[in-house]
């Protein structure tokens, strides 16, 4: 994935100087069509149906069985395969629909951009302390909370009823740990993120021979 998004910034680039490959120019008339169907696309594969790693329970979902003979043997949870190519096609999709584009350069948007590497970095740490947490004691516990953690079983226990992803004993702890998880992204941009790249563009800078000098 990091991979596809170098290659996507550099085709980024070379259309900012007008040197994409000249083969480019055979779909200038169908641009607009191209990405709003990537986009659709996207927004399809991205709706994985991934409640299960089973590959014959995404066989049996509809829409999705010709589609699971795609995926590779050696992946084994195939919701990454898709996902892959669902957010891929979004990011090269979305610049170049102005409607699209000009909701994600709304400053919030912008402001998650900035913190994303953060973001993903400890958001997997922040689910296995606080939000692990939170959910065993609204009541979305399993037999080994009894045991780790048998404080936090049922301490606030809520509703489960709704739909699913909607229930509010889901909801209500994101109240929590959504704040928590952005304040701690925005903490590891600062100190750890942006140093990181300032550190990395200098060492690169002093590998670079000296420019020419005229004489």
């Amino acid at each position: 994935m990091f991979l596809a998004g170098m290659m996507l910034c550099d085709l980024d680039l070379l259309a900012a100087k007008d040197e994409l490959p000249k083969f480019f120019n055979l779909f200038e008339p169908w641009k607009e069509l191209i990405f709003f169907n990537l986009f659709i696309i996207s927004l399809y594969l991205g709706g994985v149906p991934s409640h299960s790693a089973d590959i014959n329970v995404l066989r049996s979902s509809s829409g999705w069985y010709y589609l699971s003979f795609l995926k590779p043997q050696a992946v084994f949870n195939y919701k990454w395969f898709y996902l892959f190519f669902a957010s891929v096609s979004m990011v090269a999709s979305v610049p170049h629909m102005p409607w699209l584009k000009s909701f994600f350069e709304m400053r919030f948007n912008l402001y998650l951009g900035r913190i994303s590497y953060a973001f993903y970095l400890i958001h997997g740490p922040v689910m296995w302390t606080l939000g692990d947490r939170l959910y065993v004691a609204v009541g979305w516990y399993r037999d080994a909370h009894k045991t780790a953690i048998p404080g936090w079983v049922n301490l606030f226990p809520l509703s489960k009823a709704g739909p699913f992803g909607f229930e509010l004993s889901f909801l209500l702890p994101h109240l929590i740990i959504l704040p928590v998880t952005l304040w701690l992204a925005e903490v590891v941009t600062r100190t750890v993120d942006k140093p990181t790249v300032k550190f990395v563009q200098w060492a690169y800078a002093k590998t670079l021979a000296p420019p020419p000098v005229k004489l």
